[in-house]
């Protein structure tokens, strides 16, 4: 994985407090439970960093209909803007 980082030069993003917030701000709502913050960190520092997209076959807690939703709902209420939450088969363009 940290060859294709270098490879692709992904930036890998701080968490920062207000990563922090936001992602608690989803616990608090009852979007992500407080046993996967980190789930919730990964969709607030995309947001907060304004990314397109979160690209996830976490289909737990990431990439699920109410996460989606209910994250929007967050993310434009604090004035962030929302990422697409969706699989690398979204993603991905076909040659073909």
């Amino acid at each position: 994985m940290l060859n294709l980082m270098s490879h692709y030069n992904i930036q890998v993003l701080e968490i920062t407090n207000e990563v922090d917030d936001l992602a608690e701000a989803y616990i608090t709502t009852e979007i992500i439970p407080r046993n996967y913050k980190y789930d919730g960190i990964h969709i607030a520092a995309a947001a907060i960093n304004d990314m397109d997209c979160i690209v996830s076959l976490n289909f737990h807690h990431i990439n699920k209909l109410k996460t989606k939703t209910a994250t929007k709902a967050v993310n434009l209420l604090r004035g962030y803007t929302n990422p697409d939450i969706c699989t690398p088969m979204e993603v991905i363009e076909d040659e073909t």
